[in-house]
């Protein structure tokens, strides 16, 4: 069926839910198991912390480089959380052996280690998700490191629990995802005193993490460099929460679709022609940019295909001439009224129709969007383009 696409923008996402964080050290970038007891968040603590994008479990995995005593069966460390200001937050992690993989141990967190966490999901605190650190207070173990990984888990998500994916029967496979945020190689954690960074924007192990999870995910080898510059920083963000005056914008809560993607494209281009990127709130205004630049395709469900539209939405003929096919960091609008949503493009499938984009930012994370399956029930989708 082929439908008209002049739609009414409102603005805004839908908050993702029930975050679980989860940071793994381990000797490759080999896939991590589901059934592993340090990806599977303890369940009790799930049941405390329920509400929308709250952590709900932290898991720490070290993989040593060479073997420690064998008395040395468990020991306590710290991952340390700093925002821009410098100020930390620490979560105390107590770390056991694995029984096959004596260079590996498992760390836990308790519960006040949670509200740590959860204190940082809270307006003003996005900047501590940016420099995390692996801290010894008083342990007298020293520890020589292969490689940290970081992971955050969402909890029963189907990457994005919206719409009734369940008649989706392609989504049921992502029930339980564990994001990967971070890649650090080779450390030494000393003595009492010692720290070591596990996570600093502006090095090269930022995106090490999330690439790999993004690749993973949708089994792809992509390197960084075959994106462009917002959708580097973009991915580089996958896994953190909030928002903050310098990041997104300055509300404390509530719809922030729009406001995280254009922050990326504004740090990219400022600009697209005339319109600015900054102070963004709503999809109709990202919609309004692509739209007055004759940038803006709207996808028809009957040639399976987006093509271009004129500032009124009319359909360019001949269709053969019009079509476009979406490119990594492209925008992607779903424009179905009250339903509306602002993602930036990861990867586009055009023999399955399907997009894999970034959204956020409560938090930062990719989604899988089957647009043809969607557009034959009613939603609607565009793409803006951007490069």
């Amino acid at each position: 069926m082929i439908k008209s696409k002049v739609k009414k923008s409102l603005g805004g996402c839908y908050l993702l839910t029930a975050l679980a964080l989860m940071v793994f050290f381990s000797c490759s970038f080999e896939s991590a198991e589901i059934g592993d007891p340090a990806v599977n968040a303890d369940q009790s603590i799930i049941t405390r912390l329920d509400p929308d994008n709250y952590p709900t479990g932290f898991t720490v995995n070290i993989g040593l480089k060479s073997l420690l005593p064998p008395t040395v069966t468990s020991f306590t460390r710290y991952i340390r959380f700093e925002n821009i200001t410098h100020n930390t937050k620490d979560v105390e992690c107590l770390f056991t052996r694995n029984s096959t993989n004596l260079r590996l141990f498992h760390g836990q967190i308790t519960i006040s280690g949670l509200n740590v966490l959860y204190s940082m999901t809270t307006y003003g605190n996005r900047s501590y998700w940016d420099k995390m650190y692996l801290v010894n207070k008083t342990g007298s173990v020293p520890l020589n490191i292969n490689y940290i990984r970081v992971f955050i888990v969402y909890n029963n998500m189907k990457i994005f629990n919206y719409e009734d994916i369940d008649s989706d029967p392609i989504h049921t496979s992502f029930d339980y995802k564990a994001m990967e945020m971070a890649y650090a190689i080779d450390r030494y954690l000393g003595g009492p005193g010692s720290i070591v960074t596990i996570y600093k924007p502006g090095t090269i192990e930022e995106y090490l993490g999330p690439l790999e999870y993004a690749n993973r995910l949708m089994g792809t080898n992509y390197h960084i460099g075959d994106f462009p510059k917002a959708l580097r920083m973009f991915i580089c963000d996958i896994g953190k929460n909030g928002t903050d005056p310098g990041k997104y914008g300055t509300l404390a809560d509530g719809y922030m679709c729009s406001e995280t993607v254009s922050w990326y494209y504004n740090e990219d281009l400022g600009n697209l022609g005339p319109y600015s990127f900054d102070g963004i709130t709503g999809v109709n205004q990202l919609v309004n940019i692509f739209k007055n630049t004759g940038r803006f395709y709207c996808y028809h469900s009957g040639l399976h295909s987006f093509q271009k539209v004129d500032i009124n939405g009319r359909w360019l003929t001949p269709y053969s001439s019009y079509k476009y096919i979406p490119k990594a960091g492209d925008y992607l609008a779903r424009l179905t009224f009250e339903n509306e949503h602002s993602m930036m493009i990861l990867k586009w499938d055009d023999q399955e129709h399907i997009a894999w984009v970034m959204e956020g930012c409560q938090p930062v994370d990719i989604r899988r969007v089957p647009v043809q399956f969607w557009e034959d029930r009613d939603q609607d989708y565009a793409v803006g383009r951007v490069y």
